[in-house]
């Protein structure tokens, strides 16, 4: 009797084996919502699957699929991938070193998030794609691009593309408009972003290096911004803009680049032009050329003001037919042309660094064109990249002097980088005056563009209570408690960047709450006066770590967010110029708050308007755009 129970049990257990196993096996169409779990993984796909308009595949985080080799995912209806940063969903071959068929979205919609895709690549027509944080890798040498893009739209955000020194391209769209692509890695391709017949966008943040032929490639590619890249190490161009046959790129920004070790910075070519405001060229080859690359398209035009040209064989070559405004840039190799170009050595620290700073003693400071506006520090722009007074972009901007005592994350300190520019604050030091006790940041410490790092008591405990909370550092062993305490903050050359003086007493005027409750002291705006007792605010519970205050209006939404107004300061006409986006109602206030102008406006890329009647002084500027509103200082 106990020997044919054993022979039932052990049945029973191999048909729920082989129902798992059989669970784990995706069917070849899907046709209402799939949902793949960790606890299930991995799961396999063994012929080749379409997701229908009405189907929806959803990876879960942790989530694995293994694709049989030579088999392929077509996607009509939607494909999801919900992986977290410490919970990736996975996505690739079940064989090593045997690639599978590839992604075929066809009018469907892809939107990852926390996903690695490895051994296949992505060919998209008339659809939606939305990556962020995606890590693409492990691709056949003779595979020839990585994502392709025919029609529909594009968004990929904070994602790695690694390639393998074959004669793929990273990402090439075609007729694709407004598409975004911004703080991604992209390496060792032959072209990293290649744009054919697209027209607005913004490629901006990205990090291009080591690539056999063209950082970014645009062909009959128009109205797009190119901004805050690093592009290095390009065997070609790190920009070519262009037409090879498809038609001229016009009305391009190029502004804020990092441009190094190309055998051109940039070329323009064929009826092309651009705007060339604000950047770096170092080290390359021929810093700028402008030509006519087929016979009877023409030359090529820029317009190119506030750059440095450091340590380039050659700064220009402009091929008969084409010409360019030279004004406000400085060269260290061969003087320029013009009484505004300066000839001279930049004074740049950590030029290989790809995050270069101009030192304060740089004949770049405040020399750049008084038309393109002014810095953040209210000065006449600088020469060269993104040059941000260290002052004002990293800010000790949340303090959590009392922490939990149920949940304690231990005692730590929110610094905010508000600066389009990663900042290297390695050997920095933060100190507090009252306890004679210091930090020191750690080697190879950097805080990205608009983003914050969390100094913490003990790291694992406080991400034990923050676990969505981003960069992390433990050690810090200050006494924030104190009645009155001071906290600065200190480069590695000991040169001051921030202070601030507090007082947690409930008596002082810094608002602070009393009671049994976690509390911080939380800054209000990124912009605000960190000394001011009014720009900060007592909050109770959990605070705000990793959440840049205020600086939700710097990044209104994943699209363009990028608006111009020139001159500033302006006298009498004021003009408004944005990039793939439209805005509509704008409205001048003084700087006691108060309405002192407004106009209307509807589907406008570009709008003048008329400030001779405002007194002079500095206003803020409302723009309402259709992807929310955005904020400009003007000084008149």
């Amino acid at each position: 009797m106990l020997f044919r129970q054993l022979l039932l049990l052990l049945f029973v257990l191999l048909i729920i084996n082989q129902l798992i196993s059989y669970s784990s096996i995706l069917p070849c169409r899907i046709t209402s919502e799939i949902i793949l779990t960790e606890e299930n993984s991995p799961y396999f796909l063994e012929c080749d699957l379409v997701v229908e308009n009405e189907g929806s595949l959803i990876l879960m985080p942790g989530s694995k699929l293994f694709v049989k080799p030579g088999k392929k995912i077509t996607v009509k209806g939607t494909f999801d991938c919900k992986g977290t940063k410490n919970n990736i969903a996975y996505i690739g071959n079940e064989i090593k070193d045997e690639k599978w068929g590839g992604l075929f979205p066809d009018s469907g919609d892809l939107k990852w998030e926390y996903t690695t895709l490895s051994g296949a690549y992505i060919v998209s027509k008339k659809s939606k794609l939305d990556l962020n944080n995606v890590i693409m890798q492990e691709f056949d040498k003779d595979q020839y691009m990585v994502i392709r893009i025919e029609n529909g739209s594009l968004k990929i955000n904070n994602s790695e593309f690694y390639g393998n020194g074959g004669s793929q391209e990273a990402i090439i769209l075609y007729y694709v408009d407004n598409a975004i692509l911004k703080n991604n890695i992209i390496t060792n391709f032959t072209d990293a972003i290649e744009f054919i017949s697209c027209n607005g966008g913004e490629i901006s943040g990205n990090y291009i290096y080591d690539c056999f032929d063209d950082g970014i490639d645009f062909n009959n590619s128009s109205n797009i911004l190119i901004s805050n890249n690093i592009i290095t190490n390009i065997r070609d161009s790190g920009l070519s803009l262009g037409s090879e046959k498809h038609g001229p790129s016009n009305n391009n920004t190029v502004i804020n680049n990092y441009v190094s070790f190309c055998k051109y910075g940039i070329d323009i070519a064929s009826g092309s032009d651009a705007r060339l405001h604000n950047n770096t060229f170092f080290n390359n080859i021929t810093a700028v050329k402008l030509f006519e690359k087929y016979e009877g398209e023409g030359g090529s035009t820029a317009d190119v003001r506030n750059n440095i040209f450091y340590n380039s064989d050659t700064l220009f070559e402009i091929e008969q037919g084409s010409n360019a405004v030279i004004e406000y840039n400085l060269s260290n190799t061969s003087a320029l042309d013009g009484s505004t170009n300066l000839f001279a050595d930049p004074i740049i620290m950590d030029i290989n660094s790809n995050s270069p700073v101009i030192d304060l003693s740089s004949p770049c400071r405040n020399a750049g064109d008084p038309a393109l506006g002014i810095d953040s520090d209210g000065s006449i722009s600088d020469i060269g990249t993104g040059f941000y007074n260290e002052r004002e972009s990293i800010i000790i901007s949340e303090i959590d002097y009392a922490p939990f005592v149920s949940k304690n994350p231990g005692k730590w300190i929110e610094l905010c980088n508000s600066s389009p520019n990663r900042v290297n604050v390695s050997s920095w030091v933060l100190r507090s005056q009252q306890s004679d006790s210091e930090f020191i940041f750690p080697e190879n410490t950097f805080i990205s563009r608009k983003s914050c790092l969390i100094l913490a008591s003990d790291s694992d405990m406080f991400k034990g209570v923050y676990n969505e909370a981003g960069d992390v550092i433990g050690g810090l062993a200050i006494e924030l408690d104190l009645d009155i305490n001071t906290l600065s903050l200190s480069n590695s050359n000991d040169k001051l960047i921030d202070f601030v003086s507090y007082s947690t007493s409930a008596s002082s005027s810094w608002n602070i709450l009393s009671g049994e409750d976690s509390r911080t002291l939380e800054l209000l705006s990124i912009d605000s006066n960190n000394n001011d007792p009014s720009s900060w605010d007592s909050e109770t519970e959990s605070g705000s770590p990793s959440w840049a205050n205020g600086m939700e209006s710097l990044n209104i939404s994943d699209q363009i967010v990028d608006l111009f107004i020139y001159p500033n300061p302006a006298s009498t006409k004021l003009n408004i110029e944005s990039f793939g986006f439209q805005f509509g109602d704008i409205k001048i206030y003084n700087a006691k708050g108060l309405l002192v102008q407004q106009s209307q406006s509807c589907c406008n890329f570009l709008k003048s308007i008329s400030i001779s009647k405002l007194p002079k002084g500095i206003y803020f500027m409302e723009i309402q755009t259709d992807v929310g509103i955005i904020y400009k200082k003007l000084m008149k």
